[in-house]
């Protein structure tokens, strides 16, 4: 392994990416919350795409990259086949929401508009 993505830059993703950056791997940081990626702008700086992927990931549907947040930190805690049943139990609260609707809708129709609902 060269290179490490980590969603999440608040105290735990902060660490894992900086212990990681320090061991010499790769890392992408991207959060929903610009200023928690802008605080450890030094890791990004290492790869010319992590900032690019940050920009793309940044763009996404906020609720569905806090759930995704959510699910990881929650799932870290936990053996791989509950961290997956974890997962599963909250897909239909990911796709239930309005943001859900925009992006299946606009497949081919261009770029979403997310709202955060």
């Amino acid at each position: 392994m060269k290179k490490i993505g980590i969603i999440g830059a608040g105290n735990m993703g902060g660490g894992i990416a900086q212990k990681t950056a320090q061991e010499g791997l790769s890392v992408i940081l991207v959060d929903t919350k610009p200023e928690f990626v802008e605080s450890g702008k030094y890791l990004q700086d290492q790869d010319p795409l992590a900032e690019k992927t940050a920009k793309i990931i940044a763009g996404k549907a906020p609720l569905a990259l806090r759930f995704a947040n959510q699910i990881m930190d929650e799932g870290f805690k936990l053996p791989v086949s509950e961290a997956v049943k974890l997962e599963l139990v909250h897909l239909n609260e990911i796709f239930s929401t309005a943001d859900a609707l925009t992006g299946l809708s606009s497949v081919g129709k261009g770029k979403p508009t997310f709202v955060g609902k």
